[in-house]
C-alpha cells in the first residue's frame, strides 16, 4: 500500500472535475443540434395557411375566419368579442356569410344568438322608423287643410281652381280628361258618374258650356276650356272662334280671349282639333304667353307628332302636361280597353300617364268598370293640374 500526499490528491479531483464539464458541453452541444435539425421537419408538417383574396370592406377578423377557419370549427371565445360577431352576422357579404354562420356554434353559441338577435331588432326598429315617417308624409298631406278665399286669391289660376287631388305620393298616377263636353246634358251626366279625380274639358262654343261647367266645379272636378284651333285637314270644322295659323296677333288674341271668356273656374286650355295650329311655333307661341299671363296650364292634346306645344311650355317655364295615350280613336269597348292597359304600363314605367277620352258611351261603360279595378291594384286618380305641377319648372 502506498498513500497520496495532499498535493498529490488534488489532482486527480481538478482533472475529474475538467473532465465532467467537457462532457457536459458535448451533451448541451447535441442537444442544441438536435432542436435545430428538427424545426424545418416542423415547419413542413404545419405550412402556413393559404392567403386568399378578401372581399374589400370586410373586417381583417371576418376575413381571417371565413377564409382562413377550417369549415364548422366552433370559435374559441378568446378570438371572439362582441363587435367581431356583429360584423359577421351584419357586414359580412354574400355566400361567405352563410357558410361560415355554422361555424359560430359551440361555446359561444348563446352570446351569437344574442348577437344576431339584436341585429334582428335593429333591422326591423329601421323598418318600423321608415314606415311610421312614410305614413306621417301621407296623413300630412291629407290633413293638410285648404287654403281659404283670402289665402287663394293671390295663387295663379291654374292652383287657384285647382281640384283638390287626393295623391298620396306612393302610387303611379293618372289623369283622365274627357273631351268635348257641353253639347247635351246626357253626356255631361255620363261624364260626372265616371266621379272624382277626372277632368272635364268644355268646349266654349257650346249653349251649356257655362252652366256645365259652374255645376261641375261645385261637384269638385277640375276644369278645361277645351279650345278650338286649326287643323290639318281643311274640311274639318274646329268650330267659331277658332285660332288659325293665318290670323293676325291681334285677331288671334281676340278669339282667345273670347273663348277664355265663355266661363269660368278652369285651371287651362287643351286643344280640340289643332293638328295644323300647334305645329306652328308663332302662333303657338303667342298663345302660350298669353296663358301664361293669365296664369293658366297647357295640356297638348297631341293631336300630331309634331306638335312644339309642350317644348315651348317648358322654355316658357310655365305650367303643362301632354297626352299620353288616346283612349276612343276607335269608339270599340276591346280598343279601349287595350289602351287602358297602355294607360297604366305607362303610369307604372314613369310614375304617371295622362288620358284623354270623349263622353261616348262604350268609353264611359269601361271606364266605370276599369275604374274601380284600378283603384285596387294600386292606382291613383288625380287631376291635370297634379301632372302639370309634376313637369312644370316654374
Amino acid at each position: 500500500m502506498f498513500s497520496l500526499t495532499g498535493r498529490q490528491a488534488q489532482i486527480p479531483l481538478a482533472a475529474l472535475v475538467i473532465l465532467l464539464l467537457v462532457a457536459s458541453a458535448f451533451a448541451w452541444q447535441g442537444t442544441r443540434e438536435e432542436v435545430a435539425d428538427s424545426e424545418p421537419t416542423e415547419r413542413l408538417a404545419a405550412p402556413e395557411p393559404e392567403t386568399r383574396p378578401t372581399e374589400k370592406g370586410s373586417s381583417d377578423f371576418v376575413d381571417q375566419v371565413i377564409f382562413e377557419s377550417p369549415p364548422n370549427r366552433p370559435l374559441p371565445a378568446s378570438e371572439l368579442d362582441a363587435k367581431a360577431a356583429l360584423a359577421i352576422l351584419t357586414g359580412a357579404t354574400g355566400e361567405a356569410e352563410e357558410n361560415f354562420l355554422p361555424a359560430l356554434a359551440g361555446p359561444d353559441e348563446r352570446r351569437l344568438a344574442g348577437y344576431r338577435a339584436e341585429a334582428e331588432r335593429r333591422q326591423e326598429n329601421f323598418k318600423a322608423a321608415e314606415e311610421a315617417l312614410s305614413k306621417s308624409f301621407v296623413r300630412e298631406a291629407a290633413s293638410t287643410p285648404r287654403l281659404s278665399p283670402a289665402e287663394r286669391v293671390n295663387l295663379p289660376a291654374w292652383r287657384r281652381h285647382a281640384a283638390l287631388s287626393k295623391e298620396t305620393g306612393t302610387a303611379p298616377i293618372i289623369a283622365i280628361v274627357i273631351d268635348d263636353l257641353g253639347h247635351t246634358e246626357r253626356e255631361f251626366n255620363r261624364a260626372m258618374s265616371l266621379g272624382e279625380g277626372i277632368t272635364l274639358a268644355f268646349l266654349p262654343y257650346t249653349d251649356r258650356a257655362a252652366e256645365f261647367a259652374r255645376r261641375a266645379r261645385d261637384k269638385g272636378f277640375e276644369i278645361l276650356v277645351h279650345m278650338p284651333m286649326e287643323p290639318s285637314n281643311a274640311s274639318a270644322d274646329p268650330g267659331p272662334n277658332a285660332l288659325l295659323v293665318g290670323l293676325s296677333e291681334t285677331e288671334l288674341m281676340r278669339r282667345l280671349a273670347h273663348n277664355l271668356s265663355r266661363f269660368e273656374g278652369y285651371v287651362g286650355i287643351n286643344n280640340h282639333m289643332g293638328s295644323k295650329f300647334s305645329q306652328d311655333r308663332r302662333a303657338m307661341k303667342l298663345v302660350l304667353d298669353a296663358l301664361h299671363a293669365r296664369g293658366l296650364l297647357y295640356l297638348d292634346s297631341v293631336t300630331i307628332g309634331a306638335t312644339v306645344g309642350g317644348r315651348l311650355a317648358t322654355a316658357s317655364r310655365m305650367p303643362f302636361a301632354v297626352r299620353d295615350v288616346f283612349l276612343d280613336s276607335e269608339a270599340d269597348k276591346s280598343f279601349i280597353e287595350a289602351q287602358l292597359r297602355l294607360v297604366e304600363k305607362v303610369a307604372r314605367r314613369s310614375g304617371h300617364a295622362v288620358a284623354i277620352g270623349h263622353p261616348y258611351v262604350e268609353t264611359m261603360e269601361v271606364l266605370k268598370r276599369w275604374l274601380p279595378d284600378a283603384r285596387k291594384r294600386g292606382f291613383e286618380f288625380v287631376p291635370i293640374s297634379t301632372i302639370a305641377a309634376l313637369e312644370c319648372a316654374c
